[in-house]
């Protein structure tokens, strides 16, 4: 009897250290995975960062495409029209009054115009700017 009541105390003793070893196994894994979950929110919100950042980006990218656009249209449209014009002059040479004193575009003008434009996103140039 006293044999089985020092096993049984053996035992009991044992038992208590596993559930302590279980207890401080438990207590780092909880740790680990409150550090595990406080990395993933810093994670998170770099992430969310970096998104707003992209679409910003993203943005001001199509922003630059449309500008470009624009300005490709805006000098094709000056070609053609000055195309229009030489046309007209050489079919109505006698209509054309001092010409070649006054020109009508100031490719210059219209030039640093356009690129002003390029470089301000959304600047708008006024027709008393473009005339001169």
């Amino acid at each position: 009897m006293q044999e089985e009541l020092n096993a049984c105390k053996h035992l009991k003793d044992k038992l208590t250290h596993y559930i302590r070893e279980l207890e401080q196994t438990n207590d780092d894994l909880e740790r680990n995975n409150r550090t595990l979950l406080d990395s993933l929110s810093t994670f998170e919100t770099k992430l969310n960062r970096a998104l707003e950042q992209n679409a910003l980006l993203e943005n001001e990218l199509d922003e630059k495409q449309q500008l470009t656009e624009t300005v490709q249209r805006l000098r094709d449209e000056t070609r053609e029209l000055r195309e229009e014009l030489d046309v007209l002059h050489k079919t109505n040479p006698e209509k054309t009054i001092h010409s070649s004193e006054t020109p009508i575009v100031n490719s210059d003008r219209m030039k640093s115009i356009l690129s002003e434009a390029a470089a301000n996103s959304g600047a708008i140039i006024r027709n008393s700017d473009v005339r001169k």
